[in-house]
């Protein structure tokens, strides 16, 4: 790739660097990342699956996916800036751990990866849209995860900060399937699909544990934690002050709304109960609730991509 030229500085991950770039007179951005000759020389393996899911899925839905635009590996690269001293790892890593990356890292491979630029991250949003503006996001990203898994892929690490936007006209409107509903500015898409996985390369317990997960709408709680209540909790024992709070008469009523997933229990108590959630953990109140607590409710309920919730949040926006 003769006329790919690197800009600004993204991010730095442990073995990958992110940077904006210009490819052709236009705007893209490039993943660079240490991989191994395995990884090159190779086809089964994580590296060509997260490839292959773009090229045979992905950029088949650029509306709803980050579009895979090229890639190719490079040796002897050097262009790579990891985010930790090769000499002075963190404490916490085990010497295995160490040892794996550095073998990576001194092969000196890389893998580039040209995608279509994001305008904006979730992440760095979220908190400042309006309502409408995330009822139509969670019905966008609702659809790009039934279409994911109506071809029997997981995401496999769906959070705010893998999905990106396109700054949209405000009156835009986008389909989703047989439906059209308006942007209110931004086009959601997934990105960053390290971590997908069709059900046909499913391996190990661990693959099937993570598919069945997120297959499951009332599993779902990278999103709905993000749309509740945000307390900073300072209490070191976490576990312990879990258990307390179980024995509340407050969390009866969270059990009777949800049961079966421990995280969603508690971004619901910390949303319905924020007094009493600050007491116990002697927390610190850093957000509210981004939309009205019934539609919380709702959610956990429901699952936050379920067909109930997805009509739920058309008929949201049908009457605002």
């Amino acid at each position: 790739m003769q006329n790919i030229i690197l800009g600004k500085l993204i991010d730095k991950r442990i073995l990958a660097t992110i940077y904006e770039c210009t490819l052709n007179k236009k705007k893209y951005i490039a993943k660079i990342e240490h991989v191994t000759k395995n990884d090159k020389d190779t086809e089964h393996n994580l590296v060509k699956k997260e490839i292959n899911f773009s090229l045979k899925f992905g950029n088949k839905y650029p509306d709803h996916f980050m579009v895979l635009i090229d890639h190719y590996f490079e040796d002897n690269c050097n262009v790579i800036k990891v985010d930790w001293d090769i000499n002075n790892p963190p404490k916490l890593w085990r010497k295995k751990l160490v040892n794996e990356y550095t073998t990576i890292i001194n092969e000196k491979i890389c893998l580039y990866k040209i995608y279509t630029k994001m305008d904006v991250i979730l992440n760095n949003v979220l908190k400042n849209l309006t309502h409408n503006q995330i009822y139509s996001m969670l019905l966008q990203v609702s659809y790009s995860i039934k279409l994911l898994h109506s071809h029997d892929y997981i995401h496999g690490d769906l959070h705010c900060g893998n999905v990106g936007a396109i700054k949209t006209l405000k009156r835009a409107t986008i389909k989703l399937g047989s439906h059209t509903i308006p942007t209110y500015g931004y086009q959601w898409k997934l990105i960053d699909f390290g971590l997908t996985l069709h059900k046909k390369d499913i391996l190990t317990k661990d693959d099937k544990e993570r598919y069945k997960k997120e297959t499951d709408v009332m599993y779902d709680e990278g999103l709905f934690y993000s749309l509740t209540t945000y307390i900073q909790e300072n209490s070191d024992s976490f576990n312990k002050k879990f258990k307390e709070l179980k024995k509340t008469d407050e969390f009866k009523i969270i059990n009777e709304i949800h049961s079966r997933n421990s995280t969603i229990q508690e971004a619901l108590y910390m949303t319905l109960f924020p007094d009493k959630y600050i007491k116990i953990f002697n927390g610190t109140l850093l957000l509210n609730e981004l939309l009205p607590i019934p539609d919380l409710i709702f959610f956990a309920k429901n699952g936050m991509h379920s067909d109930a919730t997805f009509q739920y949040l058309l008929e949201k926006l049908n009457t605002k």
